[in-house]
């Protein structure tokens, strides 16, 4: 994200997160129940007057008439399904009004029903419809002498295998709705790992920011770091450092607490202009790039449903085949299907088994997101876009690509979740001039590092300590950094700047590096 944004005023901030889960659940009122209660009673009769009156005369062979069988069937099975589908509604709303009054609001279970409801009710209806139709047919299976010829010729496989026809169709969509289920609790699951604590912490940010922006009574400027600067200059009254006393001459006790919490990194008191600029920025870059990462998640998502529905179309395509009894038939084009899927597997065998790896490197381990600032090699590199197969990369404003699968063998440091930078200085000294001046070594670090605790987080190690040719020791000085919404420009001033401290100290103690 440029320092300098695409419009004047704060219009990142003003924008809602892209793709975020809708979290509202349906609460149905009770005079569902009774309305789906006397839908019940209606099909029950519809039911009992259908069976008794119209398909049993003719199944037992009572009825010489057999022209409308088959439309007698269809009407039998639209009132059972009806019947399944009201009564498994009047089950839903009571576990649904059930899961309204739980603690866990947002259950993973409870968001898939809810956003399935219908669909689960469809498939289930024509489960439990196709079953009793099966055993139906077994008790009362027509006399196939009263049929008539004609009616045989035109309808003898509606009417043997209507209750088929109606299982092979909810195994069909019950494969489609098992692909449903599986991409849904994914999304809910990245959202409620990874994202829902981000886009929580970044809104009460958001908030603050608004609250300051407000009182300013101007339009933002389009340049962060000249808006953040003025900004500053108005609370501090012009200061080096801005306190709590300058910021309760615009906001109440609360509100200060608010802003010294969110600006104040390392609760010293006060607000250095350069720590201003970073926490203010670093809140909008924040939310640009929790965008970014929240719309190629839904891309991602999307891509991963068509990968699931060429995997699972088939199978749902054979099952309702092999209910209906169309598996022999199938088998004329299997083989021949089978042998081109054959040879396409040993042209593809690496591309999949890339894919596969990449998902769960992408899915499961997701060791960063668009706009996380990474080290990889000992390259700083900005994530622009993940891909199921490569990820791209921006490098000293270059863009790369690189494969997932070789991402997995390197050593990533993520700044977004990472706190300190442990930067290595390495100097080699005489053996026994080293000694005698190690413990002299720390404490000047140690005060040092004191000075200023909003760059470093006071720890630091020496060690890893060699012995080379000559009675010269190789050591490692190793300062820890703190890193602050990933500004990692002045990480990098912080680390050359302690060069030039580490070389003054070293100098006062005349250790020279050879």
């Amino acid at each position: 994200m440029p320092e300098t944004l695409n419009s004047t005023g704060i219009e990142i901030l003003k924008n809602d997160f892209e793709d975020v889960p809708d979290f509202s659940i349906y609460v149905p009122n009770r005079r569902r129940y009774l309305i789906s209660f006397l839908l019940l009673f209606i099909d029950a009769l519809a039911l009992y007057y259908l069976h008794f009156y119209s398909l049993l005369p003719i199944l037992s062979g009572t009825d010489g008439s057999t022209d409308n069988l088959i439309w007698y069937k269809l009407l039998f099975c639209f009132c059972l399904f009806g019947y399944i589908l009201l009564f498994l509604d009047i089950l839903l709303v009571a576990v649904m009004r059930r899961m309204a009054s739980s603690r866990h609001r947002h259950c993973l279970i409870r968001l898939i029903i809810t956003k399935n409801t219908l669909y689960i009710k469809i498939v289930l209806s024509l489960l439990l419809s196709a079953l009793l139709l099966i055993f139906y047919e077994h008790f009362f299976e027509p006399v196939k002498e009263q049929i008539d010829d004609v009616v045989v010729s035109n309808s003898i496989f509606m009417v043997e295998n209507l209750a088929y026809i109606v299982l092979s169709v909810a195994v069909f969509l019950l494969v489609l709705l098992f692909k449903t289920l599986v991409v849904m609790a994914l999304k809910y699951k990245m959202h409620f790992s990874h994202y829902r604590e981000r886009i929580e912490i970044n809104n009460r940010h958001n908030d603050v920011l608004y609250m300051i922006n407000r009182m300013t009574g101007r339009e933002m400027y389009s340049d962060v770091k000249q808006w953040a600067t003025w900004v500053f200059n108005l609370l501090s009254n012009n200061r080096s450092v801005l306190t709590r006393s300058c910021c309760r001459h615009f906001f109440n006790e609360e509100d200060t607490e608010k802003i010294f919490a969110m600006f104040d990194t390392n609760s010293d008191g006060s607000v250095a202009l350069d720590e201003f600029i970073s926490v203010f920025f670093g809140v909008i870059r924040e939310k640009y790039f929790l965008n970014e990462a929240l719309m190629q998640k839904s891309s991602l998502l999307s891509k991963l449903s068509f990968v699931l529905s060429c995997i699972f179309i088939p199978i749902g395509v054979f099952l309702s085949s092999a209910i209906l009894g169309s598996t022999l038939y199938l088998k004329n084009y299997v083989s021949a299907i089978s042998g081109a899927v054959l040879s396409l597997s040993f042209i593809f065998s690496s591309i999949a088994g890339e894919i596969f790896r990449s998902l769960i490197f992408i899915f499961c381990v997701r060791p960063f997101e668009a706009g996380d600032i990474l080290k990889i090699d000992d390259k700083i590199m900005t994530v622009k876009e993940l891909g199921l197969l490569y990820t791209s990369f921006s490098i000293d404003s270059l863009t790369n690509y690189i494969q997932n699968i070789k991402l997995m063998d390197k050593y990533i440091v993520n700044y977004r979740l990472s706190d300190v930078e442990e930067k290595v200085y390495r100097y080699t000294f005489d053996l026994f001039q080293f000694k005698s001046k190690l413990e002299n070594l720390k404490k000047e670090i140690t005060l040092k590092l004191a000075e200023d605790t909003k760059k470093y987080t006071g720890q630091f190690e020496i060690s890893n300590f060699k012995n080379i040719d000559n009675n010269v020791v190789s050591v490692d000085i190793k300062i820890h950094f703190k890193i602050n919404f990933q500004y990692i420009r002045g990480l990098i001033k912080n680390e050359d700047e302690f060069l030039f401290i580490l070389e003054n100290i070293l100098k006062e103690l005349a250790l020279k590096n050879h």
